[in-house]
């Protein structure tokens, strides 16, 4: 299934204070939303999440595969992204994956040189 180049996958990162939310298709970027959240404040996350679907042109039901990083990072922010994937994927019955946070920040930063 992520190997499919059509499968719409919605990631959540609110494991630092650097939050973000990323719509792809396969290993395409469609749209992104990055914010600076220092008091661990979740009340925007879902509005963040709207608006990287609104700017993709795509709903949340299109959405095939949730997945949100799972730690290490701040309590807060780890509990209000997880339990924000696990409502959205068991409403729509599609899967959710969690992502070791390094290992989200070891694929940004590339291969060594």
């Amino acid at each position: 299934m992520l190997t499919t180049p059509d499968v719409l996958i919605l990631s959540l990162d609110t494991a630092t204070e650097m939050r973000s939310v990323a719509l792809c298709r396969g290993r395409q970027q469609l749209a992104k939303q990055v914010c600076v959240d220092e008091r661990e404040n979740s009340a925007t996350l879902l509005r963040d999440i709207d608006a990287v679907l609104a700017r993709a042109g795509a709903t949340v039901a299109d959405v095939a595969l949730f997945a949100v990083a799972c730690g290490p990072g701040r309590f807060t922010g780890l509990r209000a992204g997880i339990a924000t994937v696990q409502a959205l994927a068991a409403t729509l019955g599609r899967p959710a994956a969690g992502v070791p946070t390094l290992h989200g920040v070891a694929h940004v930063a590339g291969p060594a040189s």
